[in-house]
């Protein structure tokens, strides 16, 4: 009973709170996002024995329309952008190097809630929200370079000495990888004015991987952002 009396309690706050909230000057109706990221994918669907994915850089930019809520506590950011994802690894196996690399570039639509709690020039910026993207393309470089050991004489050690390499490019996008994909975003940070600077976490839900003797395969980012409201754009 006591806790239940506290949720009511809560709730007449918030509603109570609603009418002040509502008359506070809007936020601009665009935004324009950027951020930097570490991306992989969970594991390699094609080359399993090139060593477990590593972070590789890369990046998204796009902008999203700003649909309020409440002015400047909540709203819905619904856009575009072109993002960048991707992972590589570097194993040694038996006398073997194995490097992969892996570039993808998806357009994704990201729909994220907003909400931003604070006082008018500074606040705590919270984003969440599901994401759909496709594959526009993508590359993958898979380099492996066989060594031989030898004695060096000069420091009485055993030294590997490489003997043949070899380099192979596919087009993992449609092939070895679907195209869509889709999952969840998450932001935290701080807005100064109009800026919001923070970070970001991406967490894909689809499984990527069109080889079944592969298991399954799932997109992971992390990284940071900005984004910069404005209006009269369009």
């Amino acid at each position: 009973m006591k806790t239940l009396k506290t949720y009511w309690f809560v709730a007449f706050w918030l509603l109570a709170a609603l009418p002040a909230l509502a008359q506070r000057p809007a936020d601009p109706n665009w935004t324009f996002y950027l951020s930097l990221h570490g991306s992989q994918l969970t594991r390699d669907p094609q080359l399993l024995g090139a060593g477990a994915p590593l972070l590789k850089p890369g990046g998204s930019v796009g902008i999203s329309r700003n649909f309020q809520i409440i002015p400047k506590t909540l709203g819905i950011h619904v856009g575009t952008r072109y993002t960048s994802l991707g992972f590589r690894s570097d194993a040694r196996v038996d006398s073997a190097r194995r490097k992969s690399s892996t570039r993808l570039h998806y357009l994704e639509i990201p729909a994220d809630v907003v909400l931003q709690l604070g006082g008018e020039r500074t606040r705590l910026y919270l984003s969440a929200g599901p994401y759909v993207s496709f594959g526009l393309g993508g590359k993958r470089t898979y380099r492996e370079e066989n060594f031989v050991a030898r004695a060096d004489s000069a420091t009485n050690r055993i030294v590997y000495v490489p003997t043949t390499s070899s380099k192979l490019t596919f087009r993992p996008m449609g092939n070895d990888l679907k195209r869509l994909d889709y999952g969840l975003n998450l932001a935290l940070g701080i807005r100064r004015q109009y800026t919001v600077f923070g970070f970001t976490y991406k967490h894909g839900l689809a499984d990527l991987s069109n080889t079944a003797a592969a298991g399954s395969t799932f997109t992971r980012s992390y990284g940071l952002f900005l984004t910069y409201f404005f209006d009269d754009a369009f």
